[in-house]
């Protein structure tokens, strides 16, 4: 009777246990997918977060990511509602969107924070070295016919670009009634239309040196424009800080130039699993020397990152950090 009740209970052990490992294996391993925001196809922002997911998905085989294109405006929102799980966010901008400060509508209170890249986004007008212009000055004071490129509505640079000209109290249909033409265009677009000289112009808010300017230059000699003390107040209203472009970051640029600048960060939606985030933080930390390789990303410091971030960190990276000993 004994060897019965034994055989019964050794039985159900192996009948449970097998059911209970694997139940656990399926739920630390569970393919996950992730849709993923970034910036538009041939910006930085798009080329790095592939690069940051080739290296996730390397070490994580179950999290699949599927990157699709967003902007420094949109991508904050997108986040907040869940229409994607993760993208860039633009540090002051996340702020804001998660209070529901201009220029968003409504507070987007699920936004959270992985960690920042500690990179550089400046303001850049870059112009064709033969055009007459030289400041913003003459442009709004001469009422000159501008012919500038910049990326539709949506992404920081158009932001940007649309509060320069009501600082100066006019708006894109009044550069148009001077004559001149505000192309959208996304950045490959760009290279070519001033290539062909179509535009004299483009407006960016990227990294330096910038991808589109270092494509344009082997066939157009360029100059820069910087902004003036004058324009300061108004800019970091909007949450930009001063910022001087290094000399010589670019050809023909012998002098610094003063600009505005930003950081991004990584943002996700607070209703991402806790685990997908924690396996992601993870490759973050522990890769981050080979993350450090992808252009764009050389100042990748895990722990500078989670410093200073516009919203709460997530559960999941919050948990990884302290196991690491960073937080």
């Amino acid at each position: 009777m004994k060897n019965i009740k034994k055989t019964v209970l050794l039985t159900i052990f192996l009948l449970v246990v097998p059911f209970v490992v694997s139940s656990f294996h399926s739920t630390a391993c569970a393919e996950h997918k992730l849709t993923i925001a970034s910036g538009i196809i041939g910006g930085g922002w798009y080329s790095s977060m592939a690069g940051i997911f080739e290296i996730v998905h390397a070490n994580v085989p179950d999290v699949k990511a599927r990157m699709v294109p967003g902007g420094g405006m949109t991508n904050q929102p997108r986040v907040g509602t869940h229409e994607v799980d993760m993208a860039w966010g633009i540090t002051p901008f996340v702020a804001a969107a998660l209070k529901g400060m201009a220029p968003f509508p409504q507070a987007f209170k699920d936004l959270r924070c992985i960690m920042k890249p500690n990179d550089v986004f400046a303001l850049q007008a870059i112009f064709l070295a033969d055009s007459p212009v030289n400041s913003f000055d003459e442009i709004f004071e001469k009422k000159y016919p501008l012919k500038l490129a910049v990326v539709p509505e949506g992404i920081s640079d158009a932001y940007a670009f649309r509060k320069l000209l009501e600082f100066y109290k006019i708006d894109i249909k009044t550069i148009k009634k001077w004559g001149g033409k505000i192309m959208r265009a996304g950045y490959p677009d760009q290279i070519e239309l001033m290539k062909d000289k179509h535009v004299e112009a483009v407006f960016e808010n990227t990294y330096i040196p910038a991808n589109p300017v270092m494509q344009i230059q082997p066939f157009r000699k360029l100059k820069f424009i910087s902004f003036e003390k004058k324009h300061t107040s108004f800019f970091k209203e909007l949450g930009f800080v001063e910022y001087q472009i290094p000399a010589n970051s670019y050809e023909n640029q012998p002098n610094p130039i003063f600009t505005f600048a930003s950081g991004s960060v990584m943002i996700v939606n607070a209703k991402v699993p806790d685990e997908v985030v924690y396996n992601i933080t993870k490759v973050l930390v522990e890769k981050a020397n080979e993350i450090k390789k992808i252009p764009t990303l050389q100042n990748w410091d895990p722990k500078k990152g989670i410093q200073d971030l516009p919203a709460p960190l997530h559960p999941g990276a919050e948990k990884y950090l302290k196991e690491a000993g960073l937080l």
